[in-house]
């Protein structure tokens, strides 16, 4: 897998610093509730959840906003940061809604780094799901692959992310420089979205926007679906 070289901006330690520095506000922020909730919605209309089998995989899981609405539709969540400050207000989050630790739980680990502790867990999922975080990782390739096989055969992934979008829009509703931590600013497409999901091997892909936000203001939103094959 890919690693940073000298000379070469290290994002990776980049999210880690910054989403230490805010895990413990991070559930005050009104847009992260609200694109969560959006999320979430979208989520609940592309795919049928099966809560007594459906075992789910949430990478860049944050505090865990977006694993807890899921939660009632699912038999088990596994939440995935690199933020280790992130992650305790996850299962803090878990233990405050009185979640079983066994079902609702996260881990800090770096997916990019071979020997990560999910890789090595040899764990494989009916679900998995990335949400507004694709573009803080190095390679979107390297990512996409690696999130495709956490999944069991016939198992979906669904990313989420930012639409195409001008410099000076992303300015305007996120004013604080965050180009430190965004590997890949600018959106991505449809046709990219879908090179790679057929690039990771998924079939059956699927595009659609997230809702508009109606009470902050934030970017356009779209969730892609691929499935990958049972044989």
């Amino acid at each position: 897998m890919s690693g940073n070289t000298a000379g070469v901006h290290n994002y990776i330690r980049a999210n880690e610093e910054h989403y230490d520095r805010i895990a413990s506000q991070y559930n005050d922020v009104p847009i992260a509730i609200d694109r969560s909730e959006r999320t979430v919605k979208s989520l609940l209309e592309l795919y049928v959840f099966d809560k007594a089998n459906i075992t789910l995989l949430d990478v860049a899981s944050g505090t865990g906003l977006i694993s807890k609405m899921l939660f009632p539709y699912v038999r088990s969540i596994l939440g995935v940061d690199i933020s280790q400050n992130m992650v305790d207000e996850y299962n803090k989050l878990g233990d405050t809604e009185g979640f079983p630790k066994e079902a609702f739980h996260a881990i800090r680990a770096d997916l990019t780094a071979d020997d990560n502790e999910l890789a090595r867990s040899g764990k494989k999922f009916d679900v998995v799901i990335c949400c507004s975080a694709i573009y803080h990782f190095p390679s979107l390739e390297e990512i996409t692959r690696i999130l495709a096989s956490f999944l069991k055969l016939g198992g979906a992934l669904f990313v989420v992310a930012g639409k195409p979008v001008e410099p000076e829009v992303v300015a305007s509703i996120f004013p604080h420089n965050v180009n430190h931590i965004l590997a890949h600013s600018g959106g991505l497409s449809e046709e990219r979205m879908k090179c790679l999901f057929e690039g990771a091997g998924l079939i059956g892909f699927i595009y659609k926007d997230l809702p508009a936000a109606q009470k902050v203001c934030d970017l356009e939103f779209f969730v892609a679906e691929g499935v990958k094959p049972s044989e």
